[in-house]
């Protein structure tokens, strides 16, 4: 089978370049909005704050200090770290024990522990504090280094800096991720002889461990929890005592608990509290309750199509195709922006019952009131097709999704998509690959095994292969053992021109597919 490499293409990284630059530069704007309207969060946003300096804008320490944090918030790691590295390296501020412990994070997140070990080994011993130091533990957590985490755990228990929860938040929450649940138990009650108070974070740390390993010692812990009334304990907290009794088969209790979750969302709402509830309701098959927890905590404005796309699937679930027909068709009427990750809900729903011709039907329907599919509903069709082997239509959905441009394939959609170019090969239909070789390039998704296909299907179909061979090469792909067998095969039957024709795909143009 061809092997499709999903990769984005460089015409795809220019074009985002461009986008990502070209109107960031409003004098008007703030340095935030800038940042966070970058597409791409691994483009480098250098750039823009060298632009925001030299116009002569304010740069303050803090300012910046609270950009990281901005960063990290959005999960935006590649860009924290580029603030971080852009305030010492080019506008030379001095960073305290805080900042250079945001800098350790950063770099194991985005260049791995190696680094960040190699950096706080190269650190002088006065920014060796509670901050660098917890900082490392926290890495090692994450990335679950045992032996690590607890060495420095122990150095800092030498140092005394250990009289806060948050070095045994961490060493909970690694234990608990590879089953050591009886070290848990052995840091609450060293947290208890030291005096080291709990906070919201241990709470919620123990509440997963004992979730998965000890039902009555989560219920124990809910108990205190609700007694405590410092917590503060929200929706997150029961959330994953729910979770707990869904795991362990407790029915009765997780509807229970899921009422509690429903009770600590405040009156102006929270759509992620209300999309937990929606799913863990639909997990339960408690219709009523997903339509009730829909109505009560229905957002407007942007809020509303994530929600929607949650409720549609939540419906999907409990196999209520006629209710999430009736919902799309209320969110089509509320909607300020039209989001088809709504429709495909929907058009996943009739393809998994086999009936992708209806699925396609909704597309089509849309299509006529000038609706564009995105490129994954074209996807979920050609899976089906498929799927029933309606392999005509398969290549005609795989090409529509190419030429929305945007792509993102997972690996089922690639698998479909070497089917596909498997059956053009064995229909030896040289214009369908060569139009797929066209679109696989514009994605980025060719590979030498897929020219290797084309040039043999163009030597069955009595085709020149020359200037096939020649696009190949000046795609950057080296002939390997598989093309010299093709090749030797064409010059045995003389179809290699003595000379290099002009490219196929040069000039090619997406064209028209259609449905």
């Amino acid at each position: 089978m061809t092997k499709i490499c999903p990769s984005s293409s460089s015409h795809h990284c220019c074009t985002s370049l461009c986008r990502s630059y070209s109107s960031f530069f409003s004098p008007s704007d703030s340095l935030l909005d800038r940042l966070l309207n970058v597409g791409d969060p691994k483009l480098s946003i250098t750039p823009l704050l060298e632009h925001w300096r030299h116009e002569g804008r304010p740069v303050k320490f803090f300012h910046f200090r609270k950009l990281v944090g901005a960063m990290k918030t959005v999960y935006r790691w590649h860009h924290a770290l580029q603030i971080s590295q852009w305030m010492s390296d080019r506008r030379c501020f001095r960073l305290a024990p805080k900042d250079v412990a945001d800098r350790l994070e950063l770099l194991a997140r985005v260049h791995g522990i190696e680094l960040a070990e190699t950096y706080f080994n190269s650190m002088a011993d006065n920014m060796r504090t509670y901050h660098t130091y917890g900082a490392m533990l926290q890495s090692y957590a994450r990335q679950k280094h045992i032996q690590k985490a607890e060495g420095i755990m122990q150095k800092m228990k030498e140092l005394g800096i250990t009289k806060y929860s948050f070095p045994y938040n961490n060493m909970i929450y690694l234990y608990f991720q590879i089953g050591m649940y009886d070290k848990v138990d052995q840091l609450i009650h060293e947290m208890e002889m030291e005096g080291v108070q709990r906070n919201i974070n241990t709470v919620r740390s123990l509440l997963r461990a004992y979730a998965t390993s000890d039902i009555s010692k989560m219920e124990k812990l809910l108990d205190d929890i609700r007694a405590d009334t410092e917590l503060k304990a929200g929706w997150h907290e029961y959330s994953v005592a729910a979770e707990g009794y869904i795991k362990a088969g407790l029915v009765g209790k997780a509807l229970d608990m899921l009422k509690e979750v429903e009770g600590t969302i405040p009156p102006y709402g929270n759509r992620f509290a209300a999309q937990f509830l929606l799913t863990h309701y639909a997990s339960l098959g408690a219709k009523d309750n997903v339509y009730r927890v829909w109505y009560q905590n229905k957002p407007s404005g942007k809020q509303l199509n994530p929600y929607a796309i949650c409720m549609m699937s939540a419906l999907v679930k409990l196999d209520d195709i006629d209710g999430a027909e009736m919902i799309l068709k209320e969110w089509e009427s509320e909607c300020d922006q039209y989001d088809f990750g709504v429709v495909n809900q929907l058009v996943s729903a009739y393809c998994a019952k086999g009936l992708v011709d209806k699925a396609k039907s909704i597309v089509v329907e849309k299509l006529v009131e000038g609706r564009e599919p995105c490129a994954s509903t074209w996807r979920i069709l050609a899976g089906s097709y498929t799927s029933q082997k309606h392999m005509p239509e398969a290549v005609k959905m795989f090409k529509k999704a190419m030429l929305t441009g945007k792509q993102d394939w997972s690996r089922k959609s690639v698998s479909d998509m070497e089917e596909c170019l498997d059956y053009l090969e064995e229909q030896v239909d040289y214009d369908g690959l060569h139009d797929m070789v066209g679109l696989l390039k514009q994605s980025g998704l060719l590979t030498i095994d897929i020219y290797n296909k084309f040039l043999r299907v163009s030597i069955a179909a009595r085709k020149c292969v020359s200037s096939a061979l020649l696009q190949m090469e000046s795609d950057g792909f080296v002939v390997n053992e598989e093309t010299q067998k093709i090749l030797q095969m064409s010059r045995a039957m003389k179809q290699v021109a003595p000379y290099y024709s002009q490219p196929c795909f040069a000039g090619t143009k997406p064209h028209a597919i259609p449905v």
